[in-house]
């Protein structure tokens, strides 16, 4: 009966995270009809995994950007979407035993247009210990910090021919999703 449980509990998890659509490989070879959106990502705190969310607003397909596999060595992120609006729908913190999510509609929206650059600013997480609080202790914020990303950016991805455009798509600092249902899932470790 245990094994039966496994197995449901297995397949369970296996399902739902192939609802999630992982961020997009860049290639040299973009697609015409497609943008590039690009930022940086930062993190302060002990965390395994930071993740952003967002959705295509006339589609509603969900993508995600994830600390772990979508960000170079200098912090850089860059996927290629197809044209249309954008809307951040929340963020995700994780290790071990504990998964924290902030999910819901926001009022960040960003725009990737075909052929186009559009930089998304620095997603910067903010973390304090859990041995601190019972409750965690996260935000994540949209900064600007377009003058030392474009420098990453030169260095990381000089071969795609980045035009220069002005800093005024991103405010000077907000918080990400602060209206957001908060989750969090404690998942107990296992003794055998």
């Amino acid at each position: 009966m245990k094994r039966i449980k496994c197995v449901i509990a297995l397949l369970s998890i296996v399902l739902i995270s192939g609802c999630a659509s992982p961020s997009i490989e860049l290639s040299n070879q973009i697609s015409s009809e497609n943008g590039i959106v690009w930022g940086s990502m930062a993190y302060e705190g002990n965390y395994a995994d930071y993740q952003v969310h967002f959705k295509n607003i006339k589609t509603g397909k969900k993508y995600f950007l994830s600390l772990s596999t979508s960000v170079n060595e200098a912090g850089l992120f860059a996927i290629e979407l197809p044209a249309g609006s954008y809307m951040f729908t929340g963020w995700k913190v994780s290790e071990q035993y504990i998964s924290v999510n902030k999910m819901g509609e926001t009022e960040h929206n960003f725009i990737s247009t075909s052929g186009k650059h559009t930089y998304l600013g620095q997603i910067h997480f903010s973390a304090q210990d859990i041995t601190r609080s019972k409750l965690p202790d996260i935000e994540a914020s949209l900064r600007n910090r377009y003058a030392l990303d474009m420098k990453h950016w030169q260095a990381s991805f000089a071969d795609l021919g980045l035009q220069i455009q002005g800093e005024h798509y991103v405010a000077a600092q907000s918080t990400l999703c602060q209206y957001c249902n908060l989750t969090v899932t404690y998942t107990p470790a296992q003794i055998r």
